[in-house]
C-alpha cells in the first residue's frame, strides 16, 4: 500500500529532537565521563571470573549510584537554598518609603520584643538601602547575599568586611537550625555601625 504513487513522492519529515534541559545535560556528562568509566572494568571483571568479578561489579555499581545520588542532592540543595535566600530578601522589600534609619528603628523595635531574626533582617535591609541610595550597588531583589557581598567588595572595598559580617549574620538568622539571640543581634548591629558611615561617604 505504501508503494502507491500517492506516497512515492511524499516529502520526508523528521521531528526535531527536543532540546535537553540543563539537568539532562549535566546528568549526561556525569554518565559519559564518570559512570561509564566506572562500569567499564565490570565487563572485563565479569569476563575474567564470575565470583570476584561479580563482587567487584556490584560494589562499583553501588558506589557509582551513591556518588550520583549525592551529586544530584548537592545540586538540588544549591538551587533550593539560592531560591530560599532570595525569598527571604523579598520579605523585607525596598519598595516602601522607609530609609535606612527607619529600618534601623524597626530592627531595634524587633529586638526589643525578642524577635532577633527579624531585627537582623531589618539591619541587612537597611544596609541594602544605604547601598542603593549611595549608588554603590543598586537594589535588586533577585540577588543573593553572596552576590551582594561580591559586588560590595568590588565597588566599596573599605566597607566590604563589615558588610560580609552583616550578610553572614542575616543568612544565619534566616537559615540556621538554632534561633538567634541578643548576642547575634549585637554582632550584626556592630557590623552595620561600621558599614553604614563608610558606605554613605564613599
Amino acid at each position: 500500500m505504501l508503494a502507491g504513487a500517492v506516497y512515492r513522492h511524499a516529502t520526508a519529515t523528521v521531528a526535531a529532537p527536543p532540546k535537553k534541559s540543563l539537568l539532562e545535560t549535566i546528568l549526561g556528562w556525569i554518565f559519559d565521563h564518570i559512570i561509564k568509566p566506572l562500569l567499564a572494568p565490570i565487563g572485563r571483571a565479569l569476563g575474567a571470573g564470575r565470583g570476584v568479578g561479580t563482587a567487584v561489579g556490584i560494589v562499583t555499581i553501588v558506589l557509582a549510584a551513591l556518588a550520583l545520588a549525592y551529586l544530584a542532592y548537592r545540586l538540588a540543595m544549591r538551587y533550593a537554598r539560592r531560591s530560599f535566600v532570595r525569598d527571604a530578601i523579598r520579605e523585607t522589600p525596598l519598595g516602601s518609603p522607609r530609609d535606612a534609619a527607619d529600618w534601623v528603628a524597626f530592627a531595634r523595635a524587633a529586638a526589643a520584643r525578642g524577635d532577633f531574626a527579624e531585627a537582623i533582617a531589618a539591619l541587612f535591609t537597611a544596609a541594602l538601602t544605604t547601598l542603593d541610595v549611595a549608588e554603590i550597588v543598586r537594589y535588586d531583589a533577585s540577588r543573593t547575599p553572596g552576590e551582594y557581598r561580591r559586588l560590595v567588595r568590588r565597588e566599596c572595598v573599605p566597607a566590604a568586611d563589615a558588610f560580609d559580617e552583616l550578610a553572614q549574620a542575616f543568612v544565619r538568622a534566616r537559615f540556621a537550625p538554632q534561633p538567634v539571640d541578643a548576642a547575634a543581634f549585637r554582632i550584626a548591629s556592630g557590623a552595620f555601625a561600621r558599614f553604614d558611615p563608610i558606605a554613605r561617604t564613599s
